[in-house]
């Protein structure tokens, strides 16, 4: 298991690095106090896909660099460490384009992916979330019968599909130009049959905007509702040409590090702020980094930091070289959200009143 970056991975990763301290860093505080509907950073994004980070999962000949886990967390870790919510933008549309690199027909994919490539404010949206149906999508532990789970609908009527339902907390759900959404093409079977794949572009009539959410955390990173009135696509819509099934591929160069990875970055600066403060602030006759108590945190959070990035870093390692393992993804997931949690909570105490 060799950890080392190749040249083009380091090329990459100082890019990111770079961009994050210039462009995203300066606006960051802005856009988190910013209003929901007002805060989204098009800028950002047109000058981040001018760099190749909006499009960094497609492949080569689409205009990409067909990025792996390991690259993807190479960028996330820098990007995230400056702010998560502008590093989020660019991280999902690299899991969302895995659908179509993944599991779309040749048709589909000459039909989409020059979009993507050619306009540099085109972001995807992948809506499976609804009021009544969250986890359940995710068919691993749960397979949610008929009558549960995801209820939107998509029935096939001729040579259209036709969807109704109602989507929520969808990423990307006011700024997409291209949906692929979940909905059952079979009422009568379990989830893992009866939900498909539809493709449906932004200006599809009968796709409508609802509530877009003001969140506590990730605040231009927008989530929002999406309602489907008698929403009418092709059949050839259907992603992958095949109802109740999702290509295997889907699932893979990164899809399932991205959460953790944000999670160990912003963990990351919450850790190295602390640090720094603790090492100029004075207190009882010295730094409160002598104090043991603080020490004391701060050595127990370093602990949990390195330990979450080695198992970050080695689940990504196995998603590039041998397919993602989903019980060292799942374990990744756990422990590196716990540990983010306890790491930027004991260090907002760190800084006192600051905090």
């Amino acid at each position: 298991m060799d950890f080392e970056f190749t040249e083009e991975q380091r090329a990459i990763q100082s890019l990111a690095c770079e961009f994050a301290r210039n462009e995203i860093q300066p606006i960051a505080m802005s856009l988190d106090l910013a209003s929901a509907k007002e805060n989204f950073p098009w800028e950002l994004v047109k000058k981040g896909s001018k760099l190749g980070l909006r499009t960094l999962t497609l492949p080569p000949e689409w205009g990409g660099i067909g990025a792996d886990a390991i690259t993807q967390l190479a960028v996330i870790d820098e990007l995230a460490y400056v702010d998560v919510s502008c590093s989020k933008i660019f991280s999902k549309n690299w899991t969302a384009c895995r659908y179509l690199i993944g599991g779309g027909t040749e048709e589909q994919k000459e039909r989409f992916l020059p979009q993507i490539r050619d306009n540099d404010t085109y972001l995807i949206a992948t809506p499976g979330t609804e009021p009544g149906a969250g986890a359940d999508k995710d068919t691993g532990y749960y397979d949610a019968p008929p009558g549960e789970g995801i209820m939107t609908t998509a029935k096939r009527k001729g040579d259209r599909y036709v969807l109704n339902g109602r989507k929520h907390f969808i990423s990307h759900g006011p700024t997409a130009s291209l949906y692929i959404f979940r909905a059952r093409t079979d009422p009568t079977l379990p989830v893992s049959k009866g939900v498909s794949y539809i493709i449906v572009p932004r200006d599809t009539p009968g796709l409508s905007i609802g509530a877009i959410h003001d969140k506590l955390g990730w605040r231009a990173y927008p989530q929002a509702e999406l309602i489907l009135d008698n929403v009418e696509v092709p059949v050839e819509n259907l992603l992958g040409g095949k109802e109740g099934y999702l290509h295997p591929a889907v699932a893979r160069g990164g899809r399932m590090i991205e959460v953790p990875a944000h999670q160990m970055a912003v963990a990351r600066a919450a850790l190295d702020a602390a640090v720094a403060y603790a090492g100029g602030r004075r207190q009882g006759g010295k730094m409160i980094i002598q104090h043991q108590s603080v020490a004391q945190d701060l050595a127990e959070c370093y602990t949990l930091l390195e330990a979450g990035r080695s198992l970050l870093w080695r689940a990504a390692w196995a998603d590039a070289h041998e397919g993602a393992d989903r019980a060292l993804s799942r374990t990744t997931h756990i422990f590196c959200t716990e540990a983010s949690q306890k790491i930027c909570l004991t260090m907002l105490h760190v800084f006192g009143g600051y905090g």
